[in-house]
């Protein structure tokens, strides 16, 4: 299966066993847990790309001027058609909401398109999960994402995603790629 790439704001170890925690109490026997390494919020989902479509990622990634972004993960639902268990903020904040809007601008300045639904930020927890567990999340998950990550899915392998690159949010700074990118 090709590589399906994507952009998202990865929780740090703190916030990734507390998401790995409350997941646990949520999912009904027979759901399969998200592997705690790849709980991730996606903020664009690009699909399979070029080299050029990379490169052109890449080049997005880089002009993307942000300050971190506080969440606060306070909700769980369920996806019934996608059979998934996920977790969300209940009001996502407008910080989080300008990101998304400046990266997929920028994707698409560039050729690159997004998804044409309306963004519903989450984390998804589990797959095959077949109906709503109707348990509320518990306590809250706050965490403040410092960097931007362009990730690509894996078939096959255990976590399923790899971070191929990271950008510091930082608006008032020139941001430069990570130097172990090996884009």
């Amino acid at each position: 299966m090709p590589d399906r790439w994507f952009f998202a704001l990865w929780p740090d170890a703190a916030a990734r066993a507390a998401l790995a925690t409350s997941a646990t109490a949520l999912i009904a026997p027979g759901g399969r847990a998200v592997h705690p390494q790849d709980l991730h919020l996606t903020l664009a989902f690009l699909g399979q790309l070029s080299p050029e479509g990379l490169a052109a990622a890449v080049q997005t990634a880089e002009s993307v001027r942000a300050e971190p972004v506080s969440l606060c993960i306070d909700r769980a639902g369920h996806f019934p058609r996608s059979h998934v268990l996920w977790c969300g903020p209940a009001d996502p904040s407008s910080g989080l909401l300008d990101l998304y809007r400046q990266l997929c601008g920028a994707l698409s300045d560039r050729g690159l398109a997004t998804e044409s639904r309306p963004y519903r930020p989450h984390i998804t927890l589990a797959r095959k999960v077949w109906r709503d567990p109707r348990q509320d999340w518990g306590p809250p998950v706050e965490w403040t994402p410092r960097e931007l990550v362009l990730a690509r899915g894996l078939e096959g392998r255990v976590p399923k995603y790899e971070q191929r690159c990271r950008w510091p949010l930082v608006a008032d700074a020139t941001t430069v790629s990570d130097p172990a990118c090996p884009l």
